[in-house]
């Protein structure tokens, strides 16, 4: 999410997703471009080899392989695993998903998901397609962002077909007091970014809502309470202490300095 730092990062990457959003020329490129990388397409060569080989042996890895077409949307930076160019970003969304699925096994059966910092929809499109290919039937997949990258991700993701209704959604779309419940909440790095009122805001108004969640963090553990833009973020502790059952997870995916809480 845009908001996540302060800084010439995320204004960068705002000014490029706006251009993307208004110009076909740089839509067709946008995951290559280095103000976007820098965010979101940022999985390095040797870390999404390294990912493919933690699911080669799982139905995940045939995810990452099948997306060789969405891989060519957008135009991302692509490697060659088992004679396929597929974005290492994407290998990271497939193991994401292979631990998700291996912590939660009854993850087939969630029909409400909601997703707080989207990227592009990378991880939305195979979490859909999972639900399709192993029989489970997502009702409705919430997508929370700024409008900018809501309008960005739209676009990605009508070049695929979804089963799903897809909900785009602003923080500021879902009303002071969402009353809205989930069976599934997904956050790949975004909410850990956040500075503590926000962090506060998105535990009460959607994490705590939901029956169990998984989210990819890299501020609260060991005393890191600093986001990349310096702002204050929540310990563990007080996050924890707000879900059930909360877990700290030690994931090949939230590597090199992430963690992973699990709740439910």
């Amino acid at each position: 999410m845009l908001d996540k730092w302060s800084g010439g990062t995320a204004q960068r990457y705002a000014r490029f997703v706006a251009l993307a959003n208004r110009s076909e020329r740089h839509f067709r490129r946008f995951r290559s471009q280095r103000d976007y990388r820098e965010v979101v397409e940022n999985v390095t060569t040797d870390d999404g080899r390294i990912l493919y080989e933690s699911i080669v042996s799982t139905p995940f890895a045939a995810l990452a392989l099948e997306s060789e077409y969405a891989d060519t949307v957008g135009r991302p930076k692509t490697i060659e695993i088992a004679g396929r160019r597929i974005s290492p970003t994407t290998i990271r969304y497939a193991s994401t998903l292979a631990d998700i699925v291996a912590e939660f096994p009854q993850f087939q059966s969630f029909k409400r998901v909601c997703e707080i910092g989207i990227g592009y929809g990378g991880l939305a499109r195979l979490v859909c397609l999972h639900h399709r290919l192993t029989g489970g039937q997502i009702e409705s997949y919430r997508l929370l962002d700024l409008p900018e990258v809501l309008t960005l991700t739209r676009r990605y993701l009508e070049h695929h077909h979804l089963d799903p209704a897809i909900e785009y959604r602003t923080k500021s779309e879902i009303g002071l007091k969402n009353t809205d419940t989930y069976d599934f909440v997904i956050s790949n790095w975004a909410f850990s970014e956040f500075d503590r009122s926000l962090q506060t805001e998105y535990l009460d108004k959607v994490i705590s809502r939901a029956e169990a969640g998984y989210m990819i963090m890299n501020t609260g553990l060991d005393g890191r309470h600093k986001g990349l833009g310096g702002q204050t973020c929540l310990s563990d502790a007080e996050i924890m202490g707000k879900l059930p059952s909360a877990r700290i997870l030690d994931r090949e995916n939230a590597k090199p300095k992430g963690y992973v809480i699990a709740f439910g």
